[in-house]
């Protein structure tokens, strides 16, 4: 009988927030906060902004070795990022901060291996 119950309020749940005319809206959300690349190849990667409003995208730090495909958009948006070849030993680090239109500010951080040290290895406290 509990479990009828629970499924049934489950359900009502479930339909009552499906209506097409919902009025809730999101303001900013990212698919990581951190990204790790083992490699020290060239390469790229795609990070998924989340949003119910404009938003803005930049390089705040590492913007010599890391550029994005767009510096803003409207609502859900799929940036790629391509960055060089590392040539140092230890790894390097740059951070992507974006900011929509509502001032709400996420940012990701990105760390790439170097010769001798792994993203992996890198000690967040020193660079927080």
């Amino acid at each position: 009988m509990r479990k009828i119950m629970l499924c049934m309020i489950s359900l009502m749940l479930m339909a009552t927030g499906c209506k097409e005319d919902s009025a809730f809206t999101y303001d900013l959300g990212l698919d990581t906060d951190r990204i790790l690349i083992e490699s020290i190849d060239e390469g790229e990667f795609i990070l998924t902004v989340y949003s119910g409003t404009t938003w803005a995208l930049s390089v705040t730090k590492g913007s010599d070795w890391l550029s994005a495909s767009q510096d803003s958009g409207d609502g859900v948006g799929y940036i790629r990022f391509t960055y060089g070849a590392s040539l140092q030993t230890g790894a390097r680090i740059a951070e992507i901060e974006v900011k929509a239109s509502t001032d709400r500010r996420m940012n990701v951080l990105v760390i790439q291996a170097g010769s001798e040290e792994k993203a992996a290895d890198v000690e967040l406290d020193d660079i927080l």
